[in-house]
């Protein structure tokens, strides 16, 4: 039997079943955190918050506005083994804005249930912001230019995240880092 491997398939499909197993694996982990361990309704938690014309508002446009600062911070050398990791992921003439969509919508729902609904409401806003951007890597990039300004992003977008759960609901910060995910990609693979 053959070994299962990315690299065994051809850029836009890795891409699609990254996706997937994003999508799939993270949302799974924190539906069962929150059915099993918090002992919590699944529809109070997709239910609760404001209403859903706020939640898109509020997510599209802090996703715009972290988006766009973050492609700044880019443009400045800032994460620079990050930038090479994303433009060496999706410049590829097969990739396309379908394939930035794709990944940043199964980020988006994936790690917001697992990270924000699952994970936050057991230990709290600030470890959870720490974890989330830990198993992103960006604690490991201390020797890169602009360590302590990447990182001091990423966690203040990490805990706004977390807040936006809390005070808006969990589409308002799916949406946040669908949009948040997708200019960077864009940004990054097609700009830079």
């Amino acid at each position: 039997m053959k070994k299962f491997s990315l690299k065994n398939y051809s850029p836009n499909n890795a891409l699609i079943i990254m996706g997937w197993a994003t999508l799939i694996g993270f949302s799974l982990l924190g539906l069962g955190l929150i059915y099993w361990v918090q002992a919590e309704s699944l529809s109070r938690v997709f239910l609760s918050g404001k209403p859903l014309y706020l939640q898109i508002l509020v997510g599209v446009g802090l996703g715009l506005l972290f988006g766009l600062i973050a492609s700044l911070g880019a443009k400045k050398g800032v994460f620079e083994k990050t930038n090479k990791m994303v433009q060496n992921t999706f410049k590829h003439p097969k990739i396309n804005h379908f394939h930035y969509a794709w990944v940043a919508f199964c980020a988006g729902v994936g790690e917001e249930i697992c990270f924000r609904a699952g994970v936050q409401p057991l230990i709290g806003l600030l470890p959870t912001a720490i974890i989330f951007i830990a198993l992103h890597g960006y604690l490991f990039l201390y020797k890169e230019k602009g360590f302590v300004l990447a990182v001091f992003f990423m966690l203040l977008l990490s805990v706004l995240l977390g807040l936006v759960f809390i005070y808006f609901g969990i589409f308002a910060a799916i949406i946040l880092h669908a949009v948040y995910d997708y200019i960077v990609i864009w940004y990054v693979a097609k700009k830079m």
